[in-house]
């Protein structure tokens, strides 16, 4: 009965260990999907800093923006 019992302790820490996972992973990929990159310049002491801020719009993603400039 102890391999048994160890074998269920692993995979309790796999269950674990792949919820925790898909915890941070699932938010970060709806964001990817729904949201896009928007550059913007921000003027700060002279200088032109550029800056992304998300804009919702699931039809061109932030995902769809990296494939395209993979592309180019």
């Amino acid at each position: 009965m102890g391999d048994l019992d160890r074998l269920f302790a692993i995979l309790a820490e796999v269950r674990r260990r792949v919820v925790r996972i898909a915890f941070v992973l699932g938010p970060l990929f709806g964001f990817l999907l729904f949201f896009e990159l928007r550059p913007v310049t921000i003027p700060v002491f002279g200088l032109s800093v550029p800056f992304a801020y998300p804009w919702p719009n699931p039809f061109y993603n932030i995902t769809a923006q990296v494939f395209l400039a993979m592309v180019a």
